[in-house]
C-alpha cells in the first residue's frame, strides 16, 4: 500500500523528532536555517521538476501535429515483463520529494530553483500537497486536441476512454529515454527512426541540440528534415501495434509498479510544446535562461557554459561505456544486446562492472569477457539505425543512449545557467551563498566547471569537502560541519592562501556586474589570459591554484558537500521511484582511501622534502630492499615479498611508528616516496606484494637506446633535477583537474604548460620519450597504461587510484608481445621448413 504525502511527512517528522533528542540535526532543518541568515543571501538549486511558472504554451501557427507513426514503430512488439524486484519495490517517494515540499511550503519561490527539465509539463504532483498541486493544468487552457492516431482508432470503433495526458514539450520528448534505459526497460520505444530519418547524421544531432538549449526552437526545427514521408518518424512510440497477421489493436500504456510515467509525449512536439515564459520567438527553458544571462550583460558565463557541455556531450558520444562514470550505459547495453551474460553475473554496482575486464558466472564455473564488449559511438550508430526492416533491441537502446546523452549532461548545464541567473538576481551588494542537491555526478560536474572558470577551494580544510563519496552499508552518515558551513559568512574574506589575489578584486559597476578588477601585477597576466579565453569562446584547463576570475559577485564558493545527493539517517520504505536522483543512486567511483582520508595523506606527503629522503625514509627504504634481495637469492615462493609480512617484522613496526605514524599505509610510502625503485602489485593471491621496477615484464619494443639509458644514468639516483621537478608538477596539476575517467598521454601534450616543461626536460638526441620518463622517475606516484594491454593511446593517472588496473594492463601487454613473438616465430620456423621441403605441397611450410 503507497502512502500519501502527508503519511510520509508525518513519518519523517517523527523520525527527525528521535534522531534530534540524540543530537543530530538533519540536512532541511540545517538547510533553513541557513537560508535565514541576515549576512549571506541563500539560493538553493534542486535536480526537481521545473515549476510551471516559468513556462507558457506555444503553438505554432498552421503547423499539424505528426501524422500517424511509421510501419516500423507499428510493428514494434508488446511491451515485456516488468522486473519482478522492479515491481515487488516500488519504492513510497524519496528524500528529496520531502525536501522539496518543505523549501516550496517555506520558502519564497523566488529563492528555491528547480533545474530538471526532463520531465517538462509534469510537476509530479503526487509528491506534492494538494494545495501546491495542477500547476500545469493553468497553462493547458482549452481542450487538447487528438492525435491522429488517437482519431484513426477511434474511426477504427475504438472505445478506449481519451486520457488527458501532459502538456508537451522537447524536454520531455528527449527525457523519456532516462526512464526508458535505467527504470522502465521492459517498456518499449525506439528514437532510431526518428534520428536517422529527421536528424540525418552524427554532426546534424549535435547541431540540433546546441540549438535547441541555446537559440530557438524554430532554429533547431530548421534543422531537421521533415517531409510527408519523415514526419511518420517523429514518434518513438505508436499507440498502434500491428501483429504479423495484420491485426491492427490499441498498444497498451507502458505501466510501473511505481506508478512512474513512462514516455510522457510519444511524438516531438511540432506543433505545440511547453516553453520558456515572455519571449517573441520561443525558446526551450534552457534557451530562455541562457537569453536572459546574455540580455544581462553574463554573456561570458554562457559562451563559457556551452563549450562546457559540447566537451562532456561529445566525450560521452565518442565513448558511451568509457566516459559514463556511473556505468549505468553499459548495464542498459548488456541487457539489452547480451541478454545471457547480464543475467548470469553480478551487476549491482555498475561503477565496477564497467571497469571490469572478466566477469565470473554465477552459474558456472566460468567467466565472461567484458573487456571486448563496448557500446558503438555515435557516428558508428548512425551507421546501424534502421538497416533491417524492423526495430531491434540493439536499435533501440543505441538511440536512447545516444539521446539521453544530451539530456543527462543538460541537468548539469541547468544547474550552472540557473546559478548565475540566481547570483544575478540577489540584492545589490549582497554576499550570495548557492547550495546545490543534486545527484553525486551531477554536483561533481558542476563543481568541475566552477574549478575551471576560476573559484577555488584554497583556504577551506580538506578542500572544502566534507563526508565521503562512499559509505559501508553499517556506517553512519552523520557529518561534523566545519565552522564555515554554520557561519556562511566566514566563505567570503579571500583566504590567506591566496596572496597574488587584491582583496579588492571584485567591484561592482552601476549595472551590479562585474566592472573593475584591481589586481597584484603578478596575478595579471593570468586573469588577463582567462578574460581571452572567455572572450574566444573556450577554456584552458587551468594547473594550481586558479586566480578568482568570476562575472558575478560571488567572493569564494566551496565545492559542495560530498555525497550532495546523501540520504537522511533514517532508512526510506523501499526504493525512490522519483525523477530527483535518476542516475546517482548514491554511488560512487571505489577508491581505496585505506585509513585516512586524501586530504591528510597529502598533508603529510607535503611535510617531507620533496628532492631527499629523511634518514628514517632511507632506513625504511634499505629494509624493504633487503627483503627484495632475500627474496631473490632464496627463490621465495610466489611473484615477491608480500607487504603484510614485511609490515609485520618488529624492525618495519618500528620504522612505520617512527616514521608513518598512522598518518598513510606503508603502500601509499612506497608508491610516493621510493616508488622509481619499487613498485607494488595485487598479486595472484589476492596479496599487495613488491619487486624491483626494473623487473616488470617488459613490453615488445619497451627497449631503449643508449643514449636513452645514458640520458638517465645522469639523472640523479635520490633526487629530481629543476626541469624534472617542473614537469613533475604541472603533470600532477594536469590529473588533479581531470574528471572520473584516466586521460591519455596524447591528451597531456597538448596542454601547452606540460608541452613546455617536456621539452625543457627532455631535451638533447637521447629519444627519452615523456612515457619513458614517467616510467621510470615518477613511476610510484604516476602510472601508465594502455586499457586492456591493446589500446592505440596510453593513458596515465594516479598510480594510488589507477596502480592495480595499470599493473593489469601492462601484464596483459606484455604476455600480448610475448605471445606475438612466439607466433612471428613459429611462423618463421615454418616458412624455413617450407623452402627445404620439395614434392606434393603438403607440409606445414606450404
Amino acid at each position: 500500500e503507497r502512502l500519501s504525502v502527508e503519511e510520509q511527512d508525518l513519518l519523517i517528522r517523527q523520525r527527525k523528532e528521535k534522531r534530534r533528542a540524540e543530537g543530530f540535526e538533519l540536512f532541511d532543518d540545517w538547510l533553513l536555517h541557513q537560508v535565514g541568515s541576515k549576512d549571506v543571501h541563500v539560493e538553493v538549486i534542486l535536480e526537481a521538476p521545473v515549476r510551471a511558472e516559468e513556462l507558457e504554451l506555444f503553438v505554432a501557427p498552421g503547423e499539424a501535429s505528426a501524422p500517424v507513426a511509421h510501419e516500423r514503430l507499428q510493428a514494434i512488439g508488446l511491451d515485456a515483463e516488468e522486473d519482478a524486484e522492479e515491481a515487488a519495490t516500488p519504492g513510497a517517494g524519496s528524500y528529496l520529494d520531502f525536501l522539496r515540499r518543505r523549501l516550496l511550503s517555506e520558502l519564497p519561490a523566488s529563492r528555491v530553483h528547480c533545474v530538471d527539465a526532463r520531465g517538462l509539463g509534469d510537476a509530479e504532483d503526487e509528491h506534492l500537497p494538494p494545495y501546491l498541486r495542477g500547476s500545469y493544468d493553468r497553462l493547458k487552457g482549452s481542450a487538447p486536441p487528438r492525435s491522429q492516431e488517437e482519431a484513426l482508432l477511434a474511426a477504427a470503433g475504438d472505445r478506449a476512454e481519451f486520457k488527458d495526458e501532459p502538456l508537451p514539450s522537447w524536454e520531455a520528448f528527449f527525457g523519456g529515454a532516462a526512464d526508458l534505459l535505467y527504470y522502465a526497460h521492459h517498456v518499449k520505444a525506439d528514437y532510431a527512426p526518428f534520428l536517422k530519418q529527421c536528424v540525418g547524421s552524427a554532426d546534424n544531432m549535435r547541431r540540433f541540440f546546441q540549438a535547441l538549449f541555446f537559440d530557438t526552437v524554430p532554429d533547431a526545427v530548421s534543422m531537421l528534415r521533415l517531409n510527408e514521408e519523415t514526419r511518420r518518424c517523429l514518434h518513438v512510440r505508436s499507440q498502434l501495434c500491428v501483429a504479423e497477421t495484420g491485426e491492427v489493436q490499441r498498444r497498451p500504456p507502458g505501466v510501473c509498479a511505481s506508478g512512474r510515467r513512462t514516455i510522457p509525449v510519444r511524438a516531438a512536439p511540432v506543433d505545440r510544446f511547453l516553453a520558456a515564459r515572455g519571449f517573441q520567438e520561443p525558446r526551450t527553458w534552457l534557451s530562455g535562461i541562457a537569453e536572459r544571462l546574455r540580455s544581462r550583460g553574463a554573456g561570458d558565463i554562457v559562451t563559457a557554459a556551452k563549450v562546457w557541455y559540447q566537451t562532456a556531450v561529445n566525450k560521452m558520444l565518442a565513448d558511451p561505456k568509457g566516459a559514463d562514470a556511473e556505468g549505468d550505459n553499459f548495464v542498459a547495453w548488456l541487457r539489452a544486446c547480451h541478454g545471457k551474460i547480464f543475467s548470469d553475473i553480478d551487476t549491482h554496482d555498475p561503477v565496477k562492472l564497467r571497469r571490469k575486464q572478466f566477469a565470473p558466472s554465477k552459474s558456472k564455473p566460468k567467466r565472461y569477457n567484458l573487456r571486448d564488449i563496448n557500446i558503438p559511438s555515435v557516428e558508428e550508430a548512425f551507421k546501424e539505425f534502421c538497416k533491417s526492416r524492423r526495430s531491434t533491441a540493439r536499435e533501440q537502446v543505441l538511440s536512447k543512449i545516444m539521446v539521453d546523452i544530451f539530456q543527462l549532461r543538460s541537468v548539469d548545464l541547468a544547474m550552472v545557467l540557473k546559478a548565475a541567473e540566481a547570483a544575478l538576481s540577489a540584492p545589490k551588494g549582497a554576499k550570495v551563498a548557492l547550495f546545490f542537491y543534486a545527484g553525486l555526478d551531477h554536483t561533481r560536474s558542476v563543481a568541475r566547471f566552477f574549478k575551471k572558470i576560476g573559484f577555488s577551494s584554497s583556504g577551506l580544510p580538506k578542500h572544502g569537502v566534507v563526508g565521503k563519496e562512499e559509505y559501508e552499508e553499517d556506517e553512519k552518515r552523520a557529518l561534523s560541519l566545519p565552522s564555515y558551513l554554520n557561519d556562511l559568512s566566514k566563505l567570503f574574506p579571500v583566504p590567506a592562501s591566496l596572496p597574488e589575489v587584491d582583496k579588492r578584486t571584485l567591484q561592482k559597476g552601476p549595472s551590479g556586474l562585474v566592472a573593475e578588477i584591481n589586481l597584484t601585477p603578478a596575478a595579471r597576466p593570468a586573469i588577463a589570459e582567462r578574460v581571452q579565453v572567455l572572450r574566444g569562446g573556450g577554456y584552458r584547463m587551468p594547473h594550481g591554484p586558479p586566480p578568482h576570475a568570476h562575472p558575478m559577485p560571488i567572493p569564494h564558493m566551496p565545492p559542495p558537500m560530498v555525497p550532495m545527493g546523501m540520504p537522511p539517517p533514517m532508512p526510506w520504505p523501499g526504493k525512490s521511484p522519483g525523477h530527483g536522483q535518476d542516475r546517482d543512486r548514491e554511488r560512487a567511483k571505489n577508491r581505496d582511501r585505506k585509513d585516512v582520508t586524501e586530504a591528510s595523506k597529502k598533508a603529510f606527503f607535503d611535510s617531507l622534502p620533496a628532492d631527499e629522503l629523511l634518514e628514517k625514509e632511507l632506513e625504511l627504504r634499505q629494509l624493504l630492499l633487503d627483503h627484495l634481495d632475500r627474496f631473490q637469492q632464496d627463490g621465495g615462493p610466489g611473484e615477491g615479498p608480500m607487504l603484510s609480512s614485511i609490515a609485520n617484522s618488529k624492525a618495519c613496526q618500528k620504522l612505520k611508528g617512527e616514521l608513518l605514524k598512522r598518518e598513510v599505509s606503508l603502500r601509499d610510502w612506497i608508491d610516493r616516496r621510493v616508488g622509481g625503485e619499487i613498485a607494488t602489485k595485487i598479486g595472484s593471491n589476492g596479496q599487495v606484494i613488491i619487486f624491483y621496477r626494473n623487473d616488470q615484464p617488459e613490453v615488445q619494443g619497451a627497449e631503449i637506446s643508449r643514449e636513452a639509458q645514458a640520458f638517465f644514468d645522469g639523472l640523479p639516483p635520490d633526487g629530481f633535477l629543476p626541469a624534472e621537478e617542473a614537469l613533475r608538477e604541472v603533470i600532477l596539476n594536469f590529473l588533479e583537474s581531470s574528471g572520473d575517467d584516466p586521460p591519455t598521454l596524447r591528451e597531456a601534450q597538448q596542454v601547452p604548460e606540460i608541452r613546455d616543461a617536456r621539452d625543457a626536460c627532455l631535451t638533447g638526441p637521447s629519444g627519452v620519450t615523456l612515457k619513458m620518463w614517467i616510467d621510470r622517475r615518477i613511476g610510484g606516484e604516476i602510472a601508465t597504461w594502455r586499457a586492456g594491454g591493446r589500446a592505440r593511446d596510453v593513458s596515465i593517472g594516479l598510480r594510488e587510484i589507477w596502480g592495480d588496473e595499470a599493473s593489469a594492463a601492462n601484464l596483459e601487454e606484455a604476455e600480448q608481445a610475448k605471445a606475438a613473438e612466439f607466433d612471428k616465430a613459429k611462423r618463421r620456423k615454418m616458412d624455413e621448413g617450407g623452402r627445404n621441403q620439395r614434392g606434393g605441397g603438403k607440409g606445414r611450410g606450404r
